[in-house]
């Protein structure tokens, strides 16, 4: 029963292929960003293994997840959805949103760490990229591009009659890791590292655009290999 209840869940877990991001491109903000990866191997008291940090060029925050394998019309059915919101979302947006960074903290415990991001100051910015979060994922899931049952394993929330993310700047991950480390995936103590970059800081970015792309990178700009860009503001 066991196997059975495994093999079953193995099937009907999403493996997305493709998603919907916000790049991180302003030329100061990755200047800082490069100096905050300095510091931060300055700082730490040795071992810092460099192949947890984000790549600079793939800097993002994710929006939405999408399984779509060899299913053209469901990719196509994506970006006429987002080509129709993309002047809502501009008015969402009202100009202008600002990434101000707010410290950082770590998916699960601090113990057992395998995510470290950046979060976000809960500003006026936050509330409108709240609302263009919602109003995006609310017209996949209204036309059946995202499952209900995978709102969860895709880390959206549906609660008062609204869809949420945790907004946040991924910075560590042991996904990152080669393929060839034996601990690749594992979680680690990040108490060291929490200690290091409460001293450092970020610069705020300006958002202005957002991508839907493929999980693949793109081998001449080491980027997300974009299908289509979309104006936020």
């Amino acid at each position: 029963m066991r196997k059975k209840n495994y093999y079953q869940n193995y099937y009907h877990k999403a493996r997305p292929d493709y998603f919907l991001m916000i790049p991180f491109e302003n030329e100061k903000f990755i200047e800082g960003y490069n100096k905050f990866c300095e510091d931060l191997i300055k700082e730490y008291p040795k071992g810092f293994d460099e192949n947890l940090l984000q790549k600079p060029q793939k800097l993002h925050i994710t929006l939405a997840l999408f399984e779509i394998g060899y299913n053209t019309r469901k990719l196509d059915k994506i970006i006429y959805i987002l080509d129709n919101l993309e002047k809502d979302i501009k008015k969402l947006s009202e100009g202008n949103i600002t990434f101000d960074f707010d410290g950082f903290s770590c998916f699960d415990d601090i113990q057992n760490t395998k995510v470290i991001y950046g979060k976000m100051i809960e500003d006026d910015s936050h509330y409108r990229l709240c609302k263009i979060i919602d109003l995006i994922i609310r017209n996949l899931v209204d036309n059946e591009i995202i499952r209900e049952e995978h709102l969860n394993q895709f880390n959206v929330k549906f609660e008062k009659n609204v869809y949420s993310i945790t907004v946040h700047l991924t910075l560590m991950n042991t996904k990152f890791l080669p393929k060839d480390y034996s601990y690749r995936f594992y979680s680690f103590n990040s108490q060291n590292v929490m200690n290091c970059i409460n001293k450092l800081k970020l610069p705020e970015c300006e958002l202005t655009t957002f991508n839907l792309c493929k999980m693949a990178i793109d081998q001449n700009t080491g980027k997300y290999e974009v299908i289509k860009s979309y104006s936020l503001v």
